[in-house]
């Protein structure tokens, strides 16, 4: 038996270990992009999510003649046949803080808990 290896086999294995460090780049980046892309994804749902509870809000308020200031029964906005059929959910799994009161035209009356760590918040909330 002849136990010498054959003169091309060392660039073979080089072209297999060349070809698998290309792959495990390739999986590196694309694993990096969905991560962004999810992360971005995550930040429209919830704006969006802020968004409605702000329309509720104001809906509700235009309805009933409330004024500024006054309190807001969060009862008569989230629930079963309410301008909100259920309680909204943050898609990376924040919390949302509703306001006491109507807020005043460019306030938010929910935020998350994600707003500054992950930047869950409009960029403006002019005239809402």
């Amino acid at each position: 038996m002849n136990d010498e290896l054959p003169p091309n086999d060392h660039e073979g294995r080089a072209g297999r270990i060349l070809g698998v460090a290309f792959t495990l780049l390739l999986v590196c980046i694309g694993a990096l992009y969905f991560l962004r892309h999810q992360r971005e994804s995550n930040r429209a749902g919830c704006i969006m999510n802020l968004r409605n509870v702000q329309q509720a809000v104001r809906s509700y308020q235009g309805m009933n003649g409330e004024d500024m200031g006054d309190p807001i029964d969060w009862s008569q906005i989230i629930g079963s046949g309410k301008f909100i059929e259920y309680p909204p959910e943050c898609p990376s799994h924040g919390t949302y803080t509703f306001v006491d009161r109507h807020p005043p035209i460019g306030t938010l009356a929910a935020a998350c808990s994600h707003a500054v760590e992950l930047e869950h918040h409009p960029t403006s909330t002019t005239g809402w």
